[in-house]
């Protein structure tokens, strides 16, 4: 997309590495949402996590995020892009990825972000976008999933990061502060 489009009160610090500062507080995520799959579920649960608004869907995937009526407004089911433009977030962090991967070549749910992220920029143009990497995968994921390899992940996480640079938007690498000395997730 064009650049400085979505991050343009952030222009000092180009996309899509995300500038090393001072700890910010709670605060600064007023106005936040989490959209993610069930990851993310935890973070509606947890006491510690910041006030994020979190949209979690178990099974979702970059895919059905960007096709599939998976939320509700009005008592209507809805999009994400319809439920987040009825939103208004500040920031949107997309953690999404995990379905999609377990079965399917990395480069093939990559596209699928891809055309997510023209949606959701195109209808929320003033909303700052992270997308989030994924996480390294348990020993028990990868023995129920078989193709869901860390090299996988890591093959995905890399496709993440060009989305990132292309949308010009910001790319958190989770991915390495969650790995152990396996490179399994710790």
């Amino acid at each position: 997309g064009p650049m400085g489009r979505s991050n343009r009160r952030h222009s000092r610090f180009p996309a899509p590495d995300v500038p090393v500062g001072e700890r910010v507080d709670d605060s600064y995520f007023e106005g936040a949402v989490l959209v993610g799959d069930s990851v993310a579920v935890g973070f509606r649960i947890h006491e510690d996590v910041p006030p994020l608004e979190v949209l979690s869907v178990i099974g979702i995937s970059p895919r059905t995020a960007a096709t599939n009526k998976l939320f509700v407004l009005n008592k209507q089911p809805c999009a994400l892009v319809e439920k987040l433009v009825a939103m208004q977030p500040r920031m949107v962090y997309l953690w999404l990825g995990s379905n999609g991967v377990d079965t399917k070549p990395a480069d093939m749910v990559v596209d699928d972000y891809d055309r997510l992220m023209n949606t959701l920029l195109a209808a929320l143009p003033n909303t700052l976008f992270y997308i989030v990497e994924l996480t390294p995968v348990k020993l028990v994921a990868q023995e129920k999933y078989v193709n869901f390899t860390n090299e996988r992940v890591d093959e995905f996480n890399a496709g993440l990061r060009e989305v990132a640079q292309r949308h010009n938007v910001y790319l958190l690498p989770v991915n390495f502060l969650l790995r152990n000395d396996k490179g399994l997730l710790d």
